[in-house]
């Protein structure tokens, strides 16, 4: 291929990879959307048996929550929901400086791209999706990362300074809070990122109860 060939077959090709690539993204968003949805179901039923001495979920995880020392009542369901946040918060902000050097990168070339290409090569670079997404899913990954951060310190605020009394319509409101929160975003906690902070977030979280 000559250099004007190459172009030439990048231009008439473009939109045939756009194509592919968005159907290969359509199905596995599908594929992860249920998958999600069925692992959240049994995570929350999992949270419930150990909170509340239920029998919903098939089978129990072992070792997931630390908190046997609490007698099991919504007070408890309150604590597992803590520590499920106090995770959750810290995870996904190691996510985010995992993803942030892409994030810059991503948005560094679509600069350039603005201001020294030429303006049909500008369209088949917008075109592209993948790097749509990069951007996408950082930017959401921050707003969720913040929102958890607001639900964490109303848990602070539930075991700290308010009355016995009054928590328990406190506690429901932020577990819904909480799941209302990652059925909204479908994002996955980086497994990874998970089993490295494991043990040090876990004596951090005995520290804090």
């Amino acid at each position: 291929f000559t250099i004007f060939n190459l172009q030439d077959f990048v231009k008439n090709n473009v939109d045939i990879l756009i194509c592919i690539v968005s159907i290969i993204y359509f199905i596995l968003e599908i594929m992860f959307n249920n998958f999600f949805i069925k692992a959240e179901q049994n995570r929350i039923n999992d949270l419930i048996d150990n909170s509340l001495n239920s029998k919903i979920a098939d089978e129990n995880s072992v070792n997931y929550y630390t908190n046997d020392e609490v007698k099991q009542s919504v007070y408890k369901l309150g604590v597992n929901g803590f520590e499920n946040t106090f995770f959750t918060k810290n995870i996904s902000r190691k996510m985010i400086n995992k993803q942030l050097p892409l994030f810059v990168a991503v948005i560094l070339s679509y600069l350039i791209s603005i201001f020294f290409v030429e303006k049909k090569t500008l369209v088949i670079v917008f075109q592209l999706l993948l790097p749509l997404y990069v951007i996408k899913d950082f930017v959401q990954l921050n707003l969720f990362k913040s929102k958890v951060e607001i639900i964490y310190d109303y848990y602070k605020k539930v075991f700290t300074s308010t009355k016995k009394t009054d928590r328990e319509p406190i506690i429901i409101n932020n577990i819904i809070s909480y799941e209302k929160l990652l059925s909204s975003y479908s994002i996955q906690l980086d497994s990874k990122i998970f089993n490295k902070m494991n043990d040090k977030l876990s004596e951090e979280w005995i520290q804090l109860k």
